[in-house]
């Protein structure tokens, strides 16, 4: 079984809090590779259409929705991708 922790890579603490979990289980002989997040710098709206994600009104209710669009889209991806790669 293939091991992520979810990264914002263009975000330093992100980045650092990611090498910290791969550290962390690297002593635990458990290797944890980076999966690249979906951040509202994407185009978060497009990915939702694209992939016929429908999103209706559950997302006005959050404050941040453009930040949980993301972390859905981020999981969602990685979720399909171990399904693609039979994980």
């Amino acid at each position: 079984m293939r091991n992520f922790v979810i990264t914002i890579l263009d975000d330093p603490k992100s980045v650092e809090l990611a090498q910290r979990c791969i550290d962390s289980g690297k002593k635990f002989g458990i290797d944890i590779e980076v999966f690249n997040a979906i951040t509202p710098k994407d185009d978060i709206y497009g990915i939702l259409e694209e992939s016929r994600i429908y999103h209706g009104d559950f997302i006005d209710t959050y404050a941040y929705k453009d930040k949980m669009i993301s972390c859905f889209l981020s999981h969602h991806f990685l979720w399909w991708q171990c399904l693609v790669w039979n994980e």
